[in-house]
């Protein structure tokens, strides 16, 4: 996991799958789904941080919507590439302001290859 970043009412929803962001286009156009004042720049400064080996990508997806945020993430793959909650916070309280947690990682780029 290279980051998990959370925001409150910074929009998006919950993704089935990953997003490749492997140049600033990508990224961009990733970061154009957030209404928040800040988890934008979060995700490009923590993609600019990433450190991919060779054959490796950095990935990202928003894996929660709600009060808490989650502890973690991970990766699963089978016939696609997701991040995940894990694990998926418990909602103590009613908040009147979801928040949005993007979790951001490393894989192999055969994994995402399209």
């Amino acid at each position: 996991m290279v980051a998990l970043l959370s925001e409150s009412a910074a929009g998006g929803s919950v993704e089935a799958e990953v997003t490749v962001l492997d140049s600033d286009q990508a990224v961009e156009a990733y970061v154009g789904q957030f209404t928040g004042p800040t988890l934008a720049d979060q995700v490009r400064d923590a993609v600019a941080a990433a450190a991919p080996g060779p054959g490796q990508v950095v990935v990202g997806a928003v894996v929660w919507l709600g009060c808490e945020t989650p502890a973690g993430a991970v990766v699963e793959a089978s016939d696609r590439v997701r991040l995940v909650a894990n694990p998926k916070p418990v909602a103590k309280v009613e908040c009147l302001v979801p928040v949005t947690t993007v979790a951001l990682a490393v894989v192999d780029a055969a994994t995402v290859a399209g």
